[in-house]
């Protein structure tokens, strides 16, 4: 999603081009410094969704939690009663 827009003919990178070179950075240099850019917008999502991940994770495990039994509540009613 994030490169389908990004070809030679695209006016956004040919500014941020324009930019990089009136910076002194030339060739594959700026390309770089491009790709880096890129780079670092994918990570957004994909960290995004892992916190969703594990957010229901964390949500299914308190669900366990609150459902379970826990074995040491029958223990201890039966040494009470004595």
């Amino acid at each position: 999603m994030l490169t389908e827009r990004v070809t030679a003919f695209d006016p956004a990178l040919r500014n941020a081009l324009d930019q990089l070179h009136a910076l002194a950075m030339r060739g594959d240099t700026a390309f770089a410094t491009i790709e880096h850019s890129i780079v670092q917008q994918a990570y957004m999502p994909g960290t995004n969704d892992m916190f969703w991940v594990w957010g229901w994770i964390l949500l299914a495990l308190i669900a366990v939690t609150w459902i379970a039994r826990p074995p040491f509540v029958a223990g201890r009613l039966a040494g009470a009663g004595r």
